[in-house]
This record gives C-alpha cells, sequence and structure tokens, in this order.
C-alpha cells in the first residue's frame, strides 16, 4: 500500500524546513551552536552536521531520494539523541530530536519499499538469500 502522496508531502517539507532551520545557525557560526559545538568537538563538527542536515532536507524534497533522506534524518537525529544523553543534557533541543527521530522513522516506514535494499518488499518479508 502507497502512503497518501499528501500526508507524505506534508510529512516531508515540515522535517526539511526543521532540518534546514537546525542548519542555518550552525553554518553561519551563530553564537549558540558555537558555544553548544565546542563540548561535541568544535567548529568542524559543527559545520558538517550542518551539511548533514542540509543534504537531508534536499533528499527529503526529491521524491526519488527521499527514503534515503529519512534514513539520513534517522541517523542525524540518532547523532543528536545520543550528544544530548552523554554530554549535553536532556534540556534544549533534546525533544524536538526525539520528534524528529520519530517522524523520520515513519518515513522510513512509509517509504521503506524505496531503498535499495528492501525495493518491492513489505515490511517484514526476509531478503532472496543463496
Amino acid at each position: 500500500m502507497k502512503p497518501a502522496p499528501i500526508a507524505s508531502w506534508a510529512l516531508r517539507i515540515a522535517i526539511a524546513g526543521l532540518f534546514v532551520m537546525a542548519a542555518v545557525p550552525k553554518l553561519t557560526f551563530q553564537a549558540e551552536p558555537v558555544e553548544l559545538f565546542s563540548r561535541l568537538g568544535g567548529a568542524g563538527v559543527m559545520v558538517f552536521t550542518g551539511v548533514l542536515e542540509l543534504a537531508v532536507a534536499v533528499l527529503l524534497l526529491v521524491p526519488r531520494t527521499r527514503a534515503v533522506g529519512a534514513v539520513l534524518a534517522l541517523g542525524v537525529m540518532g547523532g543528536a539523541i545520543v550528544s544530548h544523553l552523554a554530554v549535553l543534557g536532556l534540556g534544549g533541543m533534546f525533544p524536538l530530536a526525539v520528534v524528529l527521530f520519530v517522524l523520520a522513522g515513519v518515513l522510513v516506514v512509509l517509504h521503506h519499499d524505496e531503498l535499495p535494499l528492501t525495493r518491492g518488499r513489505p515490511i517484514g518479508q526476509p531478503g532472496v538469500t543463496t
């Protein structure tokens, strides 16, 4: 069963918008992310994270790459959650990271059949083994 196109687009636009809003302060070296990333590895990690966030936004908005974008969003938000749990604490942007992680998971489920390793197979159907 294919997801409703309007629901998929709405979810992808919302997630992409939030990722762009998260990336811009990192890529423009605003004070808050500079301070935060000083505890996570510095400016290089901050810029890398911002670039990944922009990549997620673009991938989500291109229909052919939306499933890959959703998987990358899971990875980026998974990293954010781990960073909060290990270093930053549960305040700040932690709740948003969890929400984005869950929403990205929903997108992965909706579009799982578009991923290279699961193409055309329903969830739970094992792959071909030889």
